[in-house]
């Protein structure tokens, strides 16, 4: 399976853009008692959603994709044997969570810094 690298940063990007975006919005939350565990977690979870949503197109489209074009390959190329890449599916699961996880720890931590924002 070949993944682009900038899908990495495209990820890193969305989680970046949407904690900025909504500063006021979690300056808020914390204002009227969230605290700082259950921001964590919000945000965390936000991030899980977003690599949930991510590997279940990867998996459902990228699938009948595969499933499209092993009607063309094998008629053309009569040695080609088929595998499905779920370890390379499994790795970019993982490799998601971990970028999920680093980039919400980081986000959160800036934004503990910059906490104090006019309501």
């Amino acid at each position: 399976m070949i993944k682009s690298p900038s899908f990495n940063f495209k990820i890193i990007n969305i989680f970046i853009t949407s904690a900025e975006t909504r500063k006021k919005e979690l300056a808020i939350l914390q204002a009227i008692g969230m605290t700082n565990k259950q921001l964590f977690k919000m945000l965390l979870y936000e991030g899980f959603y977003y690599v949930y949503i991510s590997i279940l197109f990867i998996s459902s489209i990228g699938t009948m994709i595969i499933k499209a074009l092993l009607n063309i390959i094998p008629n053309t190329l009569y040695y080609f044997i088929y595998v499905y890449p779920l370890n390379s599916l499994l790795l970019l699961t993982i490799l998601l969570i971990f970028l999920c996880t680093i980039t919400t720890m980081l986000i959160y931590k800036t934004s503990q810094k910059n906490l104090l924002v006019k309501i």
